[in-house]
């Protein structure tokens, strides 16, 4: 298949489904450039980043997002965020919850289960992830396992939550997965997630 100079990915993606991503600041950190430490990731990190730019995929951003972003990001994140703005590839969010989230999240607040493994500070930092994953297309991009074990394994008071598609790209396949059009795969959902047997 011919490679697309623009994007670095095949052509022809054009005709693949299109949505709206949410991709953790963690990834935007990790596309640095060749020849620093973590080489290997940042690589998968910056092909991750054109295979959503050229599958012609969106990503969504609070404004909390954003800032961690603009914090984190690496000089080729930065440069690959400012060309997704001028395409209007970026759909802004308001952090303000919406009313399904409410529930959502009162749902995660009354599982006891947070509190007994020490971990709800841990993940009530992240939630903006989940939030903006609910009110776009269900799809997180993010290279944290943690985050995502948490949610899974103490998650499951909360049915909206365990329909999100998680993604790191760091697993096999899932560059892959994103230039296919982010498809709606059982095995990539939260409430499938297994470590090590989701990539």
């Amino acid at each position: 298949m011919r490679q697309s100079l623009a994007w670095g990915v095949p052509l022809g993606l054009k005709d693949v489904p299109k949505y709206r991503l949410v991709v953790d600041a963690n990834v935007a950190r990790s596309a640095n450039e060749q020849g620093l430490e973590n080489a290997a990731a940042a690589v998968v990190s910056r092909r991750t980043l054109e295979a959503v730019r050229g599958a012609g995929h969106r990503i969504a951003m609070g404004d909390r997002l954003l800032v961690e972003w603009q914090k984190h990001e690496s000089k080729f994140a930065k440069t690959w965020r400012v060309e997704m703005e001028r395409r209007g590839k970026i759909v802004r969010l308001d952090d303000a919850p919406a009313p399904h989230w409410d529930t959502c999240f009162s749902q995660l607040v009354a599982d006891q289960s947070f509190e007994a493994q020490n971990i709800w500070s841990k993940v009530k930092k992240d939630l903006h992830l989940a939030q903006a994953a609910t009110e776009t297309d269900k799809r997180i991009v993010s290279g944290d396992n943690n985050m995502r074990g948490h949610l899974s394994n103490h998650g499951q008071s909360a049915d909206n939550l365990m329909e999100i598609i998680w993604v790191n790209p760091q697993e096999a396949g899932s560059v892959d997965w994103i230039s296919a059009g982010c498809p709606d795969e059982e095995r990539r959902k939260l409430a499938n997630y297994v470590p090590g047997e989701n990539g």
